[in-house]
């Protein structure tokens, strides 16, 4: 099949065969603890304390090679989105330690009339 006049000469973003997720999607803050080895009640602790720590104080953790990895890994999340106004790990971080804020849907229901009448035939 011919090239179209507009794509002539001009290459494609996507060969044949190249994945175009280049991975996925990437993994949660907590997944990744998880895949660790750390329990939940480990993860939402954690969590839960160094959300309340400064940016300073947080910095100075990470040079604390005593700290479990676990705080260090969530540390450098919490700095990281707040240095990169990226607020989604920060976001994840809150889900995890206090929970999904509660959503309330209201559905109504509609009724569709159609004005369409069927009347069976008598059978004689």
């Amino acid at each position: 099949m011919a090239e179209p006049k507009h794509l002539q000469g001009k290459s494609v973003k996507f060969g044949q065969g190249q994945d175009t997720t280049k991975g996925g999607r990437p993994k949660k803050i907590y997944t990744i603890l998880k895949e660790m080895g750390y329990s939940k009640g480990d993860v939402k602790d954690c969590f839960g304390e160094l959300i309340w720590y400064t940016h300073n104080s947080l910095k100075e953790l990470l040079k604390d090679d005593t700290k479990p990895i676990i705080t260090h890994i969530t540390a450098k999340a919490l700095l990281e989105s707040k240095d990169s106004g990226d607020i989604s790990k920060i976001k994840d971080i809150l889900e995890q330690s206090i929970g999904k804020a509660i959503q309330h849907q209201i559905i109504e229901e509609k009724q569709i009339v159609t004005g369409i009448t069927l009347k069976q035939a008598k059978s004689e």
